[in-house]
């Protein structure tokens, strides 16, 4: 889709968003009107800027707090809760997402649209060996896989790194989602086996969950240890708040890493590190805020995620019309401004 045309649809979506969470959501009417905003006064994407304050981590730890078990920000009843996921609490108290039917649904295919541009097929045979606990992201991918018609083997961070080799060999896996350093560490422990990962037919690899998949060093190791591999960066600049993060995804195309920015599924901006209303120019480096437009359930609108990027709008040779982030740091960082 043409930029332009995106906007339109971008706007759109956000000036629905904006009425519904002010209308419906206490939490977001309450912030609101202490700052003095009415979702009335968006009227294009500068204003969604320049005028909506931005939520943080610690708002939302808060409410949470004050409203437990979801906030007053859920958005839809409970009995309308699907999956329930959360964060690992090292800062505190956990946080808890509460995703409905439909917002689980929509997500599926939002991440097998990310997959798709990482250059994930029907047909191939994927060990996903991030964890099945509280974090989105093992139980995501499975659902995106089985949606896409690919073969997905659910190994899980408890399977240990022994018997993951034996399966990369044994069932002749052609991609992996990993965390980068998971993925050195099986090429390390695998070489000391005898059975190097070379060896596999493994030629696709999607990394996320902490720094790396975007940066060159890491990626040119990776592909030194486990021969003609294809690293694709998922979700660098989003966090479990803005699930589904692989609406942030690299592609192919993109040796150098980064990713693409799904601006129809989850609005991507780069602002000013001191002053969340103050946009960025593109090409500039500045603070990653992070949109919803379609959730029902705990839709994050403005949402701080912590990282920090420069938004690129030159053509990517995957024919692709979003924006990149290029070198973004990744997923998880939840510091606030």
């Amino acid at each position: 889709m043409p930029p332009r045309q995106r906007d339109a649809v971008v706007l759109a979506r956000v000036q629905h968003q904006l009425q519904r969470v002010y209308a419906e959501l206490p939490f977001y009417r309450r912030h609101y009107d202490a700052h003095g905003f009415h979702p009335d006064q968006v009227r294009s994407l500068e204003d969604f800027t320049t005028l909506v304050p931005v939520i943080t981590k610690k708002d939302l730890v808060a409410d949470q707090a004050a409203h437990p078990p979801f906030g007053s920000y859920l958005g839809v009843d409970r009995d309308q809760v699907a999956r329930v996921h959360g964060s690992s609490g090292t800062s505190g108290v956990p946080t808890m997402y509460g995703v409905s039917h439909r917002d689980w649904a929509r997500c599926g295919q939002a991440m097998a649209m990310g997959l798709w541009c990482a250059g994930f097929r029907p047909g191939d045979m994927v060990q996903v060996t991030f964890p099945f606990t509280m974090f989105f992201g093992g139980w995501g991918n499975v659902q995106a896989l089985e949606l896409l018609g690919a073969g997905c083997f659910p190994t899980g961070s408890m399977v240990a790194t022994e018997r993951q080799i034996e399966f990369l060999h044994a069932l002749d896996v052609d991609a992996v989602i990993a965390t980068p350093s998971y993925l050195a560490h099986l090429a390390h422990r695998a070489e000391e086996l005898g059975t190097p990962v070379r060896d596999t037919r493994v030629e696709l690899a999607l990394v996320g969950g902490e720094p790396g998949g975007s940066i060159p060093a890491v990626r040119s190791r990776l592909r030194e240890q486990w021969g003609d591999l294809a690293v694709v960066d998922g979700a660098a600049g989003s966090t479990s708040e803005m699930y589904p993060f692989l609406t942030n995804i690299g592609c192919l195309q993109e040796p150098g890493g980064g990713v693409h920015l799904f601006q129809d599924e989850n609005y991507t901006e780069v602002v000013d590190r001191d002053d969340p209303n103050v946009p960025v120019t593109v090409g500039l480096p500045g603070a990653v805020v992070a949109t919803h437009l379609w959730r029902e359930s705990q839709p994050m609108i403005r949402f701080w995620t912590g990282d920090e990027g420069l938004l690129d709008d030159a053509p990517c040779r995957c024919g692709r019309t979003y924006p990149r982030l290029p070198g973004a740091s990744s997923a998880g960082s939840t510091t606030c401004w």
